[in-house]
């Protein structure tokens, strides 16, 4: 549990996981596959899956700065609990995009945004968007500060549409 105020109150519960796989065609141009979990306990979220194919390419791919968009549809399932306990299930229109510039001393930068409309109402969407900083402390260790805003239009009675998080994190990297 996170708290924010005096009184003690939960304004953060939650877990998300995510996982991506990208496969080049050409040097830009890309198929991919995704994955995410989260639970909120705070939003009503008891869990949401979401499962995303789709097409990707790279307008700027150099070595030290990219900038990708992604496009494609997403299957969104997800469980509610508290005030609006059931399921929605639903088609999704994906739309991505993510730059990043690492400034070759340890030390990066990134910003992306994620729009998921739903197919057949495009007023009812899901809005992900986030920036961060990343500088290493050590080969294996490193600083990161992200600010993430995960935006409902339409959320649970009783809920915000905003989820704004500021994370401060140590990172181990493993391997290279």
């Amino acid at each position: 549990n996170n708290y924010g105020d005096d009184d003690q109150e939960t304004t953060a519960e939650n877990f998300h996981a995510a996982a991506a796989y990208r496969h080049l065609f050409n040097e830009r141009f890309y198929g991919m596959a995704g994955e995410e979990f989260t639970h909120d306990d705070v939003a009503d979220i008891t869990y949401r899956f979401i499962t995303s194919p789709g097409v990707g390419y790279y307008f700027i791919k150099k070595p030290a700065t990219s900038l990708r968009g992604e496009f494609g549809p997403s299957w969104v399932y997800q469980r509610n609990s508290g005030s609006e306990p059931g399921t929605k299930n639903y088609i999704a229109l994906r739309l991505a995009e993510r730059g990043e510039h690492d400034f070759g001393n340890g030390a990066k930068v990134w910003q992306q945004v994620e729009y998921l409309p739903k197919v057949d109402d495009f007023g009812d969407y899901l809005l992900n968007a986030e920036v961060g900083i990343e500088a290493s402390m050590t080969k294996t260790m490193a600083l990161r500060f992200v600010a993430r805003d995960q935006y409902n239009s339409n959320p649970p009675d009783g809920r915000k549409s905003n989820d704004i998080s500021l994370i401060a994190a140590v990172v181990y990297k493993f391997g290279n």
